[in-house]
């Protein structure tokens, strides 16, 4: 599975279940059978739609709690009520379904966490980042992952038909 992104630290985590490639998704070009948006892309869902055959976008909603500090968040988060209101507005079918699930973090290290944590939050001091770390995370019994940033997530799922055949 190929993953695209366009900070070369965010791919640099060292995930091992994904091809990480250096892209933003707005230069998606090509025919896919599915293109898979999470939580990225929502808004402009229509750009990609001619270039599959079926779309699907998980967007969020809610979640119990964040998965690192939410101090001077850098953007604003996109809502399943405005991808519905968007894709709407522009006469586009969809089928939507509401999914409650674990959307945690796991980490190799607590090393491997600070830096996720400084990545999204870099503004945050090294106080801040101990404290949220000796709040939220948790010791796992996995010996690949053994920290946890738990998170109960709400999402809408969106299946759109794409333009290709």
């Amino acid at each position: 599975m190929e993953c695209a992104d366009t900070s070369e630290a965010a791919l640099a985590l060292g995930l091992h279940n994904i091809f990480p490639v250096l892209a933003d998704c707005e230069h998606l070009s090509g025919r896919w059978d599915v293109a898979f948006m999470s939580f990225f892309g929502s808004r402009h869902l229509d750009r990609y739609l001619p270039l599959c055959k079926k779309l699907i976008a998980v967007v969020s909603q809610s979640s119990d709690a964040a998965l690192f500090p939410e101090k001077d968040r850098g953007y604003v988060r996109n809502t399943a009520q405005n991808t519905a209101k968007y894709l709407d507005s522009r006469g586009i079918a969809y089928k939507l379904v509401w999914k409650r699930q674990e959307f945690g973090q796991p980490f190799s290290s607590l090393e491997e966490a600070r830096g996720y944590i400084k990545l999204y939050t870099p503004d945050v001091c090294a106080e801040e980042t101990e404290l949220f770390l000796k709040q939220r995370i948790v010791k796992t019994e996995s010996p690949v992952f053994p920290w946890y940033l738990p998170r109960k997530k709400t999402v809408g799922i969106f299946f759109i038909n794409g333009g290709l055949k």
